[in-house]
């Protein structure tokens, strides 16, 4: 499935039921991905993300087709979605473990360190 196939059908099936929003892209190559998010209000608040490694289709694809579920369970109890589907687009439709750059975001934490106290 492409990319942008996703976002098309993401935003399908919550429109009217969530805040949709592309809130980036990715430049991978000569392509741009959206990065997608969902949105509903509540008095507490649950993230879900889903497809940081692109080869781990599952977590998009069971969002994808459960989304307004989630959205009216979470209603139902007055919880709040932040849902980030697709973390991962260019590997997603590449079907590859990393961004199509090569780059690999989540091997070195440390580069995330920050001064202890901030």
């Amino acid at each position: 499935m492409l990319f942008l196939d996703f976002s098309s059908r993401w935003r399908a099936s919550l429109a009217g039921l969530a805040e949709v929003d592309d809130y980036g892209a990715v430049e991978e190559g000569d392509r741009s991905y959206p990065l997608l998010s969902a949105s509903t209000p509540g008095r507490r608040s649950v993230l879900i993300t889903g497809g940081f490694h692109g080869d781990e289709k599952a977590g998009p694809l069971t969002l994808l087709a459960h989304a307004p579920e989630i959205v009216a369970y979470a209603r139902e109890r007055e919880v709040g979605l932040q849902l980030y589907p697709g973390i991962n687009p260019s590997g997603f439709e590449a079907h590859t473990r990393y961004k199509l750059s090569g780059e690999r975001p989540d091997n070195d934490f440390q580069q995330y360190e920050i001064t202890p106290g901030i």
